[in-house]
């Protein structure tokens, strides 16, 4: 046997006998595919009317373009039948009509040519067969009219479905003589300019994902990867649709036509896509692009100035993982760039700073992606931060930089901040503060709250109240565990005992039953208590005795 030298691809005589699963789409998909064909026919208007012919449900979509001469162009899968310059502007490939195989159809069409109308049934089985499908004149007059069943799934989906279809399609559609809203794909849009064929749309405030539709193929929207730029801090977010007007290089996936083919058009418009954005962020009143987007920018041949020199105030981090207190963008000019510090540092350096009212340095909070700008770069930032602790006339050195130092909780003899801050030049200086409070917690190492160690001055005005709110901005993180208590009840556990710390720290022995007893009593008991009625708690290592008794009249008046 002698193996042959060449091969050529081919389309198997059998594939018609399988055509209804190959083309099984629903009834969206096939009104998109009808209405491409009345739009590249020179249809000014499309009119969708339902009927009833006996037992059947039927759609008829007609049009008042142009016509088809050739009735086998319909049928012939790959064959479209349209002139060259439709081919080449919308890669027509054929497949309009197969979007209906296994249904009753029933097509009327105005020739041109023989100046004559003519009509075909398509019966259910016909797909299959390749059997002779007989042709007969018609009174038509003008475009083309298809009429096709209407499955009980498809007359349940059918407002939806023509609704979808006329939406963004770009000629005007009626359903039983009432015209279906649209809307410009491009709708809302910040900045409109044409290239590659195409209508950009840039939309400022929002971000698309690439599985949500982007391009709007003449009513057929489909999904794709374009760029979009998101600005930072509290910049915008810009992305952008596509409305493809006349554009031959790019193409949809065919048959399904739901995505599009990954080819030089494509990146081509991609890159148009970025120069639109460019120039869309240009007429705004500054910006917050990374460095990094703004020398894009300069590649593209949009010319922007440095981003605007805002920065958020910086704010203290918690236990949490959240900032506390409302961040807000201010001027940078003269601030002080912070670099993040973990809770125990931030908020025992926020405390010491809110309590010298002399230190009014802005702080604010790094960018990294705007390194490289030339303000950026300039500002004196603050490299780490440190306590310095003296107690029973030894040194101890707590340094975000450094392990953490064997020191018990308790009153110090002093405590000082100090700032190592470096200015643009590399000029290093040292800011020092004394401060009231340090606690050192390190989460990342399973502590509890029994391992934080406090540490006050002798002269610290913090109260129970205000330690325990440090004590949960430091160490409060729940334990997101499927089988940990909810939140609430986490938070609830740790504020019993943060307060019960804050008052050992803070009180005598009996200060802090007393103040224990109050905060037990007012959330677990005062709620069963009666209107008018006092409970009257007496309670010992040994027994316990409860009475519940009337108020006194003039507690009942005040009450």
């Amino acid at each position: 046997m002698t193996l042959m030298t060449t091969v050529s691809t081919a389309v198997s005589q059998g594939a018609i006998t399988r055509i209804t699963r190959l083309f099984n789409g629903t009834l969206l998909d096939a009104l998109n595919e009808i209405l491409q064909n009345c739009r590249r026919g020179g249809a000014t208007g499309v009119t969708l009317t339902t009927m009833v012919q006996g037992e059947r449900t039927l759609l008829s979509v007609a049009d008042d373009g142009s016509g088809i001469d050739d009735p086998a162009n319909l049928i012939t899968l790959g064959q479209s039948g349209w002139d060259e310059e439709v081919a080449r502007r919308e890669d027509p490939a054929g497949m309009g009509m197969f979007s209906l195989a296994g249904r009753y159809v029933e097509v009327r069409s105005w020739s041109p040519r023989h100046a004559a109308g003519w009509m075909m049934v398509i019966g259910p089985d016909d797909w299959e067969s390749s059997a002779p499908i007989a042709l007969a004149e018609c009174d038509i007059a003008r475009g083309t009219d298809i009429r096709f069943e209407l499955s009980p799934a498809w007359q349940k989906a059918l407002e939806y479905s023509v609704a979808a279809a006329a939406c963004y399609f770009p000629l005007p559609v009626t359903l039983d003589g009432k015209p279906l809203g649209q809307v410009d794909w491009l709708d809302g849009a910040h900045h409109v300019e044409f290239a590659v064929g195409c209508r950009i749309g840039v939309f400022s405030g929002r971000t698309l994902s690439n599985d949500v539709p982007r391009i709007n193929f003449h009513g057929v929207t489909v999904p794709c990867r374009l760029p979009s730029v998101i600005e930072c801090s509290y910049g915008p977010r810009w992305s952008v649709l596509i409305d493809i007007v006349d554009a031959p290089s790019l193409q949809l996936v065919l048959p399904a036509r739901k995505e599009m083919v990954e080819n030089a058009g494509l990146e081509e418009l991609r890159s148009a896509i970025s120069t639109a954005i460019c120039r869309a962020i240009a007429q705004c009143e500054g910006h917050y692009l990374s460095y990094e987007d703004w020398t894009q920018a300069l590649k593209c041949g949009v010319e922007l100035p440095e981003a605007t020199s805002r920065l958020l105030q910086w704010t203290p981090s918690s236990g949490e993982g959240v900032r506390c207190g409302g961040a807000q963008m201010i001027d940078a000019a003269n601030a002080l760039r912070m670099p993040y510090f973990s809770p125990q540092y931030a908020q025992c350096l926020s405390r010491a700073l809110q309590a010298h009212q002399d230190f009014t340095t802005t702080l604010v909070e790094p960018v990294a992606a705007f390194e490289g700008y030339a303000w950026y770069d300039g500002l004196t930032r603050v490299e780490n931060v440190g306590f310095l602790i003296s107690q029973n006339g030894e040194q101890y050195n707590y340094s975000d930089m450094d392990e953490r130092p064997d020191l018990k909780s308790g009153r110090a003899d002093a405590i000082t901040m100090e700032l190592h801050v470096t200015a643009a030049g590399g000029a290093e200086t040292t800011i020092r503060l004394p401060t009231d409070l340090f606690i050192s917690y390190d989460s990342s190492l399973d502590y509890d709250l029994e391992d934080a160690v406090i540490v006050l001055a002798p002269e610290s005005p913090i109260d129970v109240d205000g330690l325990t709110d440090m004590l949960e901005a430091v160490c409060f993180e729940a334990h997101r565990d499927s089988d940990a208590d909810s939140w609430q009840t986490q938070h609830d556990q740790f504020l019993l005992d943060a307060r019960q710390v804050a008052m050992e720290l803070l009180l005598d022995a009996d200060e802090a039953v007393i103040v224990r007893c109050s905060a037990v009593v007012a959330r677990e008991l005062r709620w069963l208590v009666p209107e008018g009625k006092m409970i009257s708690i007496q309670t010992s290592a040994a027994s316990t005795n409860i009475e519940l008794v009337d108020l006194p009249p003039r507690e009942q008046d005040a009450s």
